[in-house]
């Protein structure tokens, strides 16, 4: 999984088993994870 998220330049992985990607150098997230960082990356940054 790591290898194809490099190839196609993924900026992370999105997984359930997040202890598989302790060493990764790609980023892993839990679904509720990433969903709370999309959340977060689309407030107003003036609010």
């Amino acid at each position: 999984m790591v290898e194809t998220a490099k190839r196609i330049g993924a900026d992370c992985i999105v997984t359930r088993n997040r202890k598989d990607y302790r060493k990764s150098n790609i980023s892993a997230y839990t679904p509720g994870e990433f969903l709370e960082l999309l959340i977060s990356s689309e407030k107003d940054p003036l609010e």
